[in-house]
């Protein structure tokens, strides 16, 4: 245990390199201060000296040197660390790159960059078979343009582990099973921008409310994925408006393109040139013969030698776009109830409302048990399904008049009611 108060450090070199210059933060085991370098006096570092009971110092000497290894653009470096004495006491120390704060301390960050970057880090760590767990706005430091992840020491295999371990962080629904899976990550990131937005005058708008329910579906396997998130981040083209297909009219010319414009003016000029050429030529007697001559024999027919101007090939429609799918349908979780939707109305899992990718707020559907063949009627208020294969997301109200709240999902055809 440290005899001394932390600011009384400031001066003290640590491991031999680092000298202490200003005190950052502190509490009663650790304290964080900017160092220099010692003989790189314009390189600043950070170095954290935490005081650990004995038992517990291998352990986190194994977390620093992990660390060390995690070496991503939007995760804290960890330059060096290990055990070190100060002021004749034994502790530990952590070299990172220096931050100018943390995700707490920013008092109005940019929702989206936010995301990019944690969601880079995130995939990166996913991408290694390892899971962060320690997301909380504490953890979130702002380190040159970037936002990055700090103190990797709750980083875990992904896979199992024993649930008497300390979590720390509020951990999803499959934690109690022991399980532990990168939706985790997902978990505590709905929970992170909830609480950042509630702290907004306007609170959680759109997409952000979407991400954070689909965040916070306790059914890991259910849980949105950071490439549905990523596609929640990018604007939304504006919906064109939905038509039933009619009856093919009759085909019609419409304008050519440019370059077919001289081969039809040029058959036009065609054309009227032979029949000028015919109207034109002097007529002999002896071409048409009497009534006398053949009495039973009609005139004959004008022929003309000048070849006949190709017709033009009718203009193919457009196909009219689809106004109904068939996929697979699932129900919205019960703790989603008073979040706003996309379309800015609290979600009820009581009303017949619906998340659709594909048709605009306010649509009307209707939806069909293909297996049962029971219908409803639904509005779309918000956007989701995002799952492979899911066409719709429909309230539990709307799941039980369908027939499929026990199996979770079905298969259905979604059609657009005029």
């Amino acid at each position: 245990m440290i005899a001394t108060q932390w600011q009384d450090l400031v001066g003290t070199t640590v491991s031999g390199r680092y000298v202490l210059r200003d005190l950052v933060s502190s509490s009663g085991s650790q304290a964080e201060f900017t160092a220099s370098v010692t003989g790189e006096h314009h390189s600043l570092v950070s170095v954290a000296l935490v005081d650990v009971a004995p038992g517990e110092i291998e352990t986190e000497i194994a977390a620093i040197n992990r660390a060390k290894q995690l070496r991503h653009p939007n995760i804290l470096q960890v330059i060096d660390g290990g055990p070190c004495v100060v002021e004749s006491a034994n502790l530990l120390f952590v070299v990172t790159e220096p931050a100018q704060g943390t995700l707490a301390e920013a008092l109005d960050p940019n929702p989206s960059e936010l995301l990019q970057d944690l969601l880079s880090a995130l995939d990166w760590l996913h991408s290694q078979e390892l899971v962060y767990r320690n997301l909380d706005p504490e953890t979130v430091v702002r380190a040159g343009s970037h936002w990055k992840l700090a103190d990797l020491s709750q980083v875990h295999s992904a896979g199992k582990f024993d649930t008497a371990e300390p979590m720390g962080r509020p951990a999803p629904p499959e934690a109690a099973a022991g399980l532990i899976v990168p939706a985790w990550d997902i978990w505590t990131l709905g929970i992170l921008l909830r609480d950042l937005q509630k702290k907004q005058p306007g609170g959680i708008s759109a997409p952000f409310d979407s991400i954070v329910r689909g965040c916070l579906e306790p059914d890991y396997q259910r849980r949105i994925s950071s490439e549905e998130i990523q596609k929640l981040l990018k604007p939304v083209p504006v919906s064109e408006p939905i038509v039933e297909p009619g009856p093919a009219p009759t085909p019609a010319l419409t304008t050519p393109s440019r370059s077919r414009v001289p081969v039809i003016v040029l058959s036009l000029i065609a054309v009227l040139v032979v029949l000028l050429v015919v109207l034109l030529r002097p007529r002999h007697p002896q071409d048409i013969p009497t009534p006398a001559e053949n009495p039973t024999q009609p005139p004959p027919k004008i022929q003309s030698a000048a070849p006949v101007a190709p017709s033009l090939p009718a203009i193919a429609k457009p196909a009219a776009t689809p106004d109904k799918h068939i996929g697979r349908a699932d129900y919205f979780a019960d703790d989603l109830e008073g979040n706003l939707t996309a379309s800015g109305e609290p979600f009820s899992n009581d009303a017949m409302t619906a998340a659709s990718r594909e048709f605009p707020l306010g649509t009307r559907l209707r939806v069909t048990n293909l297996k049962t063949l029971r219908s409803v009627t639904v509005r779309v208020n918000d956007r989701g399904a995002f799952r492979p294969g899911f066409v719709v997301t429909v309230t539990r109200r709307a799941a039980e008049e369908l027939g499929f709240v026990k199996a979770g999902s079905a298969r259905v055809k979604v059609e657009l009611v005029k």
